[in-house]
């Protein structure tokens, strides 16, 4: 790949864990992502599958049990592709409500539960694409486990995981992100 700013040739690296704060988020970590340098030393980190990875940060923060934090109610905001006055109008209330949801934290039962609502409605088919693959991934492990009680090592190979139906025509998404 060349870089978008020297226009020089990039080496490719891989990265063993990346924290991804592009997310907004401060407990994202990422394996298998790929760091691009040119020799000038700009740098690209490249994100496969951008979308299905944002589905996924989205669906784990909301079947998680405690009230959303400030940054994840930021987050699935942006997600569902909402500005601050958008929301707010969404959930009728106040932008100003919004604002200290997001930048102090003051975050209630109802409105944590107005917005998982919102966002369930408005990304119902990701979060039914999450499920389907959280199952599938259980049933994966209940007949591996089944299989091999006593193994300590297991390998899975990826690109025989099951796919949504709806997934199956979608090309994934890659994202390179600038540093």
């Amino acid at each position: 790949m060349t870089c978008h700013r020297c226009k020089t040739e990039m080496k490719a690296e891989k990265i063993p864990v990346y924290h991804y704060k592009e997310s907004g988020l401060d407990n994202v970590r990422l394996e298998g992502v790929t760091l691009l340098k040119c020799e000038r030393g700009h740098k690209l980190i490249h994100i496969p599958h951008i979308e299905m990875l944002h589905d996924a940060i989205a669906y784990n923060t909301l079947k998680k049990p405690p009230l959303l934090t400030a940054q994840e109610f930021r987050f699935l905001r942006k997600w569902i592709g909402l500005t601050m006055n958008e929301l707010a109008h969404e959930l009728a209330v106040s932008r100003g409500t919004i604002h200290r949801c997001e930048k102090k934290g003051e975050i209630t039962r109802p409105y944590d539960h107005l917005l998982r609502m919102l966002v369930a409605k408005k990304k119902e088919s990701s979060c039914q694409r999450q499920m389907y693959l959280e199952i599938a991934m259980h049933e994966v492990f209940e007949k591996m486990v089944k299989r091999h009680l006593k193994s300590a090592k297991m390998t899975i190979d990826v690109e025989k995981l099951p796919q949504h139906p709806s997934q199956a025509s979608r090309q994934p998404q890659s994202q390179y992100a600038g540093l």
